[in-house]
């Protein structure tokens, strides 16, 4: 039986994680990727991050971090080859790379404006790519709204349907991904200010301990779901709070697909696919809550 599950795995794409060697190996990388004039953690976390995700786009979602080069010593080259797919945690697929994206957008100062209309969103997009020093970054596009902006353009792209897209472009692996980059950069909070005494890799093993202990889960995943505003009068997905968010979100997750995907060029995604996509996900973070499917 385990041969059979190492083989259907290694047919995915996935590899099957040692747990220490894991924690070892980012401990490792992450050390080698402090430089003397970095002041905090966040340059390594970056550098580190930019082995999986660089260039024009991922300036633009993470302008403060566009200084840091991405690492080609040996280490960190080897970092990438064997974490660049989902490795299997607790028997959970888990992409680490998709974690450091949102982990690192969420480390820069975010965004905290409403953007709550098309104009608004091209607006903001235009003036992150004009700016000369930017120093804001915006972890909803680098993390949850990238996905599904990512869902909706190769729904239109390869003519597929909103269901099969999602399925394919934001998956439950992303969707974990995404809530332990919100739940470590909270963890992070009284360690930012240091360098080699970032407990980088304790704090992971902390995450993956809490993900599998009910409780904690609980916790940190309603604190998520407030600060999505998906919570209204105390209770989370309401018929009120998904139709806020989905208001909230509508023009965003268009912008997403435009600016992810087509480079410039406009592309008429309509407010039905957009609310589909935004349903979907909406419907996938329910499950999570109900701790079904897990």
């Amino acid at each position: 039986m385990k041969i059979i599950t190492i083989i259907i795995l290694l047919c995915l794409g996935m590899v099957w994680a040692d747990e220490i060697q894991f924690l070892q190996d980012l401990a490792n990388v992450y050390t080698q990727n402090i430089q003397t004039t970095d002041t905090d953690c966040r340059p390594p976390i970056s550098r580190i991050r930019k082995l999986f995700y660089d260039g024009t786009t991922w300036n633009l979602l993470i302008p403060e971090a566009q200084k840091y080069q991405r690492p080609s010593d040996a280490l960190s080259l080897d970092f990438k080859k064997k974490y660049q797919s989902p490795v299997i945690i607790h028997n959970q697929a888990e992409d680490f790379a998709h974690v450091l994206g949102a982990w690192d957008g969420y480390m820069y100062s975010p965004v905290t404006q409403e953007i709550s209309d098309l104009h608004a969103w091209e607006q903001y997009w235009n003036t992150m790519a004009t700016q000369d020093t930017p120093t804001r970054s915006n972890p909803d596009l680098c993390s949850w709204l990238g996905d599904l902006g990512s869902a909706l353009a190769q729904a239109y792209k390869q003519q597929i349907s909103m269901q099969k897209a999602f399925s394919l472009y934001a998956s439950d692996a992303d969707l974990r991904a995404n809530l332990a980059a919100f739940h470590l950069w909270k963890m992070s909070q009284p360690y930012m200010q240091e360098t080699y005494k970032f407990p980088i890799a304790n704090l992971v093993a902390q995450h993956y301990q809490a993900w599998h202990f009910m409780p904690d889960r609980q916790k940190f995943l309603a604190e998520y779901f407030v600060t999505m505003h998906l919570v209204w009068e105390g209770e989370p997905f309401t018929q009120q709070s998904r139709q806020n968010f989905i208001a909230k979100y509508l023009s965003g997750v268009k912008i997403a697909a435009w600016a992810y995907y087509y480079s410039g060029q406009r592309v008429s995604f309509s407010d039905a696919d957009a609310q589909t996509i935004l349903n979907l996900y909406l419907d996938r973070l329910e499950v999570f809550y109900c701790q079904q499917n897990l």
